[in-house]
């Protein structure tokens, strides 16, 4: 099924998403903590330091657990060195080396991370315009070719069950 849903997302290439999705796979994975930075700029108050240190913390945090401890157990192939898929995927920029781990998305997981803080710290408004932008950048991915669904899809639940783990350790400290 990952291998179906895959051909399909990065079957509606090329088109006239393609400039689109590849600013969005290469940069997008950055706005969470421009997110928090900037809040931190806007309000300097221990409530939103607090946010912006769970944040930061969740982001790095993910992308440690996807890329340093569950990539290497895992050892799942990206699409592009796929025998399977020989001949169908055709990477939009740079195909990721042979030695690059397709399970967990580490950008999937730190976007999510992200959006996870902002939904905890500041409701359901910021957090479904978060969801959506996480959701964005993880599609991204499999648009351009160098993940399926199931590795953005384990890459969320990474990001959010770490940033939730933050927010409530964070809860539990008293350090908010």
């Amino acid at each position: 099924m990952d291998a179906v849903l895959f051909k399909w997302i990065h079957g509606l290439r090329p088109g006239p998403l393609d400039g689109f999705m590849r600013f969005v796979t290469n940069w997008g994975y950055l706005w969470p903590p421009l997110v928090f930075v900037i809040a931190l700029l806007y309000k300097r108050d221990k409530k939103t330091g607090a946010i912006v240190r769970d944040g930061l913390l969740a982001w790095f945090l993910s992308l440690s657990v996807a890329e340093e401890m569950i990539k290497p157990l895992v050892r799942r192939l990206r699409p592009p060195h796929t025998p399977s898929l020989n001949g169908f995927v055709h990477v939009l920029g740079d195909v990721p080396r042979r030695g690059s781990f397709s399970f967990p998305s580490g950008s999937a997981a730190v976007v999510f991370a992200g959006a996870t803080i902002v939904w905890l710290a500041w409701g359901k408004r910021a957090g479904s315009a978060a969801m959506v932008a996480a959701t964005l950048v993880a599609l991204s991915r499999v648009y351009v070719g160098v993940h399926f669904p199931g590795d953005v899809a384990g890459g969320a639940l990474v990001g959010a069950g770490v940033a939730y783990g933050v927010w409530r350790f964070s809860k539990w400290a008293g350090a908010t």
